[in-house]
């Protein structure tokens, strides 16, 4: 219980200041005489890069464990034929009425993997300070550093996700940055909370670590 008091001060926190011009000041956690800042969230160049590189990583891991046969990095010279065909011959794409599945994967798989994934992308920036336009062009090379950097010693890039991860990730990531915005503005904080949670958990986690709430 100890360790929620933190995120529960923040709640209170973001309460108090929703609707205020500046910043306020510490919030005292009578309880145990901890102290949580409110102060607004500066922009921050490198927390973006810092959570994309973490969600890379998982995806790799995960991609790994259910795919050794294509993604394990002990394949030699198979990884790297593929990693020098992936980048001398055009995306993967397959003329298909079901254009999700262009690139032979899974349609559902695309809409819901790579619209998270590219979603995740956007909102980092967005969390962090960035416009609509520069969190998209955050996403697309997010996206595009997978396809090329990372998955690409596996499996040809994907033309279909090259364009699709960024721009309907855009579009939800959006949508989820004004659900996160909106949450500062509701009465009851513990249910702030768990909805910034459930919506941006990556996001929440680094606003907690860094004591600061989104303007």
């Amino acid at each position: 219980m100890r360790a929620l008091w933190p995120i529960l001060a923040l709640g209170f926190c973001f309460a108090r200041s929703a609707n205020a011009t500046e910043p306020v000041g510490a919030v005292d956690l009578a309880a145990n005489g901890e102290t949580v800042s409110c102060r607004i969230c500066e922009k921050r160049i490198s927390i973006p890069y810092v959570r994309a590189a973490m969600v890379h990583t998982a995806m790799y891991v995960a991609s790994a464990s259910l795919w050794p046969e294509a993604y394990s990095p002990f394949l030699g010279k198979s990884n790297r034929a593929q990693f020098k065909a992936s980048w001398t011959s055009p995306p993967e794409y397959h003329f298909t009425p079901d254009i999700l599945a262009s690139d032979n994967d899974w349609w559902y798989f695309n809409l819901l993997l790579h619209g998270l994934f590219g979603s995740e992308m956007y909102l980092a920036a967005r969390d962090w300070g960035r416009r609509p336009v520069r969190a998209f062009v955050f996403a697309v090379f997010a996206s595009t550093a997978w396809e090329y950097l990372i998955e690409s010693w596996a499996k040809q890039p994907s033309a279909i996700d090259l364009f699709f991860t960024p721009a309907f990730g855009a579009l939800l990531g959006e949508l989820r940055y004004r659900a996160v915005r909106a949450t500062f503005r509701l009465r009851n904080r513990p249910l702030g909370t768990a909805l910034r949670i459930l919506v941006d958990p990556l996001g929440e986690l680094e606003r907690s670590m860094l004591e600061c709430r989104l303007r």
